[in-house]
């Protein structure tokens, strides 16, 4: 996501991933619904007719990467859950 690229990646929500930020589909990353993997190629094949939409794909997801995943923002986060913790 750092780089760039636009991940191609089960579908966070439907499949339960916990993170603290999630991706937005077909924003951030191209979700993949194992039970209709036809219509996500299907979706996949107009993306890839747009390369406009791909390119701002790939700038949405590397911005949106650093402002929630950056080293430094990661960190902070820890910390801050971890001096959660302690006082709890």
């Amino acid at each position: 996501m750092l780089f760039g690229c636009i991940p191609i990646q089960l579908d966070f929500e439907q499949y339960g991933f916990v993170l603290p930020v999630l991706p937005t589909p077909w924003l951030h990353y191209i979700p993949i619904d194992l039970l209709n993997v036809s219509s996500c190629f299907e979706r996949l094949e107009d993306l890839l007719r747009s390369p406009e939409l791909l390119s701002h794909m790939a700038i949405a997801t590397r911005e949106w990467a650093n402002e929630h995943y950056h080293p430094s923002v990661f960190f902070q986060r820890v910390i801050r859950d971890m001096i959660g913790y302690q006082k709890g």
